[in-house]
């Protein structure tokens, strides 16, 4: 008996099973108008669009200074690279993700007084995390790959590297692009769009919804509105930064809990964005989602199910404010999508 086929099945079967037993909580959570996602509270993070900035143009510094010296390939214009200029691309963008992630998280840990969570990294909560990880997988990857399945017949996805792995028989290349597919393009990715991106963001919704409630109290320290321009650019720490949230919801998984009540004086705005409008809180997750959907455009259909993947991933990065679930998911589709890229050979 081939173990191969038997092995896919029964992982299929246990995906759709975990799927189907994940929507149905999710059912179960809506029907008692409850969130699928426990809430983690968080501090404002703190970096502004100045320190964004700064980190995106060090990052095409890099690129740019890894092609020259030779180290990858210029882009091949829609044209398939040979096996050795696959394996040097792919060398080439490991090399920049790391180098880049390196720079950030120094920047903004060392430079930035960024904490550990700031930065998405909460080490209590891993296995939590993990197996929050596991069943948004299982609830996701059933519709990402329809949706691809549809959508693929009519509207062709091409991606030169992609063609050219698919075609080698050179272990060192499958190898290091399931190590950029699975590892770190997740790490990288997740860092750049839900932490960086999607945290700014959140600190926007929040100031100003603060600044708009504050309006009438000029004196109000955490409402003035020059004060909440500056913290957005990134040249002052938000007021409320350091004040405290409450406890974390106790050890769930993917049920939801009701948080321990707090007392009104310590509870912040911070605190209270998880029960502001729906615009508030869904205009962080589409901004992030869209601009990750947009820099797949060149890659056919593909940005259509990424950016319903990243919608996914932008509300669970919301409720956790950690980057473990993500990039478990993240590497998980990616995970099986390498295989079946494997066994279409």
């Amino acid at each position: 008996m081939d173990l191969f086929p038997f092995a896919l099945n029964l992982v299929v079967l246990l995906v759709l099973a975990g799927g189907l037993l994940g929507w149905a909580h999710a059912v179960r959570c809506w029907t008692d108008r409850r969130p699928t996602v426990a809430w983690s509270p968080r501090e404002p993070v703190p970096w502004g669009i100045l320190q964004l900035a700064g980190l995106f143009l060090v990052l095409v510094v890099i690129q740019v200074a890894v092609v020259a010296s030779g180290l990858a390939p210029a882009p091949a214009d829609g044209q398939p690279f040979g096996e050795d200029g696959a394996l040097q691309g792919i060398g080439g963008i490991l090399l920049v993700y790391g180098v880049w992630l390196t720079i950030a998280w120094a920047a903004l840990g060392l430079g930035g007084a960024a904490s550990a969570r700031d930065l998405g990294w909460n080490a209590t909560e891993f296995s939590r995390d993990v197996r929050i990880g596991l069943i948004t997988f299982a609830m996701l990857a059933p519709i990402i790959y329809w949706l691809q399945s549809v959508l693929v017949p009519y509207w062709p996805s091409r991606h030169p590297l992609v063609e050219t792995i698919q075609e080698s028989d050179d272990g060192r290349l499958w190898a290091t692009a399931a190590l950029s597919v699975v590892v770190m393009a997740p790490i990288f990715e997740e860092f750049a769009f839900r932490v960086l991106l999607q945290g700014w963001l959140e600190n926007g919704a929040v100031i100003l919804r603060r600044s708009r409630r504050c309006a009438d109290e000029p004196d109000e320290e955490s409402g003035d509105a020059d004060l909440a321009w500056r913290v957005l650019l990134g040249t002052a720490d938000d007021p409320e930064r350091g004040k405290g949230s409450p406890p974390e919801c106790g050890a769930c998984g993917i049920a939801s809990i009701d948080r321990p009540a707090n007392d009104g004086a310590s509870r912040t705005s911070w605190d209270e964005f998880e029960d502001a409008p729906w615009p508030w809180r869904i205009v962080p997750i589409a901004v992030s989602s869209g601009v990750f959907a947009l820099l797949h455009l060149d890659h056919g259909p593909d940005w259509l199910p990424l950016l319903v993947l990243a919608s996914a991933l932008g509300y669970l990065y919301q409720r956790t404010h950690r980057i473990v679930p993500c990039i478990v998911v993240h590497s998980l589709l990616n995970g099986v999508s390498f295989v079946m890229l494997l066994a279409s050979r």
